[in-house]
């Protein structure tokens, strides 16, 4: 990580804008290969990755359409080819692990579901630095599966907090009981 921090300055911008597809259209048109969505968290925010200049520039576009978005200031490009030799090292050091089947369901956000095969477990975390993250989708699929179980734990590794307020702000109105142990879930580790 500390190689890619040292390369050209990166970061992540926060778009106000839930429509994937749009936005996907607008970065091709003008911004294909410097800026990449990252994350998809929710109806109203995507994250989009690229080079602090590449992402000064796609604001700018994004103001003149009256989309708002700001700078994250994580330093980093986090879910995009922009990571690539951090990517690299990090799949060198997986390999060298002993993946064994987990204790308890491993939920891959790429996959949108539990694995527990170990080789398909190392092949989703070797690539995660540049998948592009479906946090909305993965919110709707955890919900389910927790309706369906009788005390399953989650454990999420990231910001807590933002993911829950996401989800709160996401479904706040059409909240279920299986809801509850969701957030409950993430307020826990946050």
């Amino acid at each position: 990580m500390d190689e890619a921090r040292r390369g050209v300055p990166q970061d992540l911008l926060v778009v106000q804008c839930g429509d994937e597809h749009g936005l996907e259209t607008l970065i091709h048109d003008q911004f294909h290969n410097k800026v990449h969505i990252s994350n998809v968290n929710s109806s109203r925010q995507i994250l989009v990755a690229g080079t602090l200049e590449a992402l000064q520039a796609f604001s700018l576009h994004l103001e003149a359409r009256q989309i708002p978005s700001r700078p994250l200031g994580t330093g980093m490009a986090f879910h995009s080819p922009l990571l690539r030799a951090a990517s690299d090292s990090l799949a060198a050091c997986i390999d060298r692990l002993e993946i064994t089947p987990p204790g308890i369901p491993f939920f891959c956000l790429e996959a949108d579901r539990c694995l527990d095969e170990p080789e398909a477990i190392r092949r989703h975390l070797r690539t995660h630095l540049l998948e592009r993250v479906q946090w909305r989708r993965a919110m709707t699929t955890v919900s389910a599966i927790l309706s369906r179980s009788d005390g399953s734990r989650i454990c999420e590794i990231g910001s807590a907090k933002t993911l829950k307020n996401i989800y709160l702000n996401e479904y706040r109105e059409n909240m279920n009981p299986s809801d509850t142990k969701f957030i409950h879930c993430l307020e826990v580790i946050a």
